[in-house]
């Protein structure tokens, strides 16, 4: 009789229902994603949630956007992609706006499920600067919630630029070593951490 149970129990079934059960219980981060057209945020998005959900058009569609933030998401996470950053075209105007995007979600909304978990700031070793616009929205969002991209960094051979981005970073904006991570462009159009 017992023999009978296991040979008619629906491993699969059971499997996803448990997965199903875990899934209810995680709550979805939301993350900001900002920094100067160009940099490779749309690309990181698109890396991570695929071009099913970021096609290729998605990438240069946010380079000719107008000053906005676009929302990507799946079942596992939900990321806000700011666009239209130029050098010394409406960099004020950028920086009040994404204030005021943050403080909409964070103080107007009661639901924690629509507040920025998470912020992400994108800065291309292929420009090889960093802007006091950047400095200043990155000091928008708590330093524990903020992770610096440094994207393109194959771009730099000899590590120079990529070092001196990381030094400023730390001195002037104060943030910590392990809160710099480096990108790379690699084969096939994929983004890799270096």
């Amino acid at each position: 009789m017992q023999n009978q149970n296991i040979e008619n129990y629906d491993y699969e079934k059971d499997f996803l229902n448990k997965v199903e059960e875990e899934k209810k219980k995680y709550k979805r981060p939301n993350i900001l994603i900002c920094g100067y057209t160009g940099t490779g945020k749309t690309s990181i998005i698109q890396a991570l949630l695929g071009k099913d959900l970021v096609p290729d058009n998605e990438i240069k569609d946010a380079e000719r956007g107008t000053m906005d933030y676009k929302r990507y998401e799946n079942e596992l996470i939900g990321i806000w992609d700011s666009m239209r950053l130029e050098p010394k075209k409406g960099e004020q105007d950028f920086i009040r706006m994404t204030e005021e995007f943050i403080r909409e979600r964070q103080d107007k909304s009661n639901n924690v499920d629509d507040h920025i978990h998470i912020f992400w700031y994108v800065i291309s070793a292929g420009i090889e600067r960093i802007t006091e616009t950047d400095l200043k929205i990155i000091n928008l969002f708590p330093k524990e919630s903020t992770l610096i991209i440094i994207s393109k960094a194959d771009l730099d051979k000899r590590n120079e630029t990529v070092k001196a981005i990381k030094k400023r970073l730390i001195e002037d904006g104060n943030i910590a070593e392990d809160r710099i991570i480096l990108t790379t462009d690699i084969e096939g159009g994929k983004i890799g951490i270096k």
